[in-house]
């Protein structure tokens, strides 16, 4: 679709999708393995610049990327390395997520809890203390399958 045309959300065939989040990172290649061989994700990019690199990660169902990013010593993304993401993975069972994880040596802030708003929620960390939520709610499972099956069939 040309520049001079004009989408608007909604139509058939358009969508609006989160593409990335960041995560400050002290090291690529060690935070590549906590991801993949801890998480299960996947290395989607690894390219280098001359003064940089920029290292992309998904979850198994490769809805969203994360930015795997080092940034300098003593900069103001260093200083966001080991706190919170503000990033939360939805699990369709989250209790199996939560013990094939901590089997891997996923270190758990706190494990799977019943909320009040009637889902599960957890909190872990990676390799670096950044922290994310795991969330599992069979509410929330169930629309985002039937949203995914309805845009199959379109």
């Amino acid at each position: 679709m040309g520049l001079g045309n004009t989408v608007r959300l909604g139509e058939p065939g358009q969508y609006l999708r989160l593409f990335k989040s960041n995560v400050f990172v002290r090291d690529h290649d060690r935070s590549i393995r906590f991801y993949v061989d801890q998480l299960g994700f996947s290395v989607v990019a690894d390219a280098r610049f001359e003064f940089d690199r920029w290292v992309a990660i998904a979850p198994p169902d490769g809805n969203a990327i994360l930015a795997l990013i080092a940034p300098k010593r003593g900069s103001a993304h260093y200083k966001l390395i080991g706190t919170p993401t503000q990033i939360g993975f939805i699990a369709e069972d989250i209790d199996a997520t939560y013990e094939l994880w901590a089997s891997r040596g996923v270190r758990f802030d706190r494990p799977p809890q019943r909320q009040l708003w009637g889902g599960t929620f957890a909190v872990f960390s990676d390799i670096d203390g950044n922290t994310f939520d795991l969330i599992g709610s069979a509410s929330m499972c169930l629309l985002i399958s039937s949203e995914q099956i309805g845009r199959a069939h379109v």
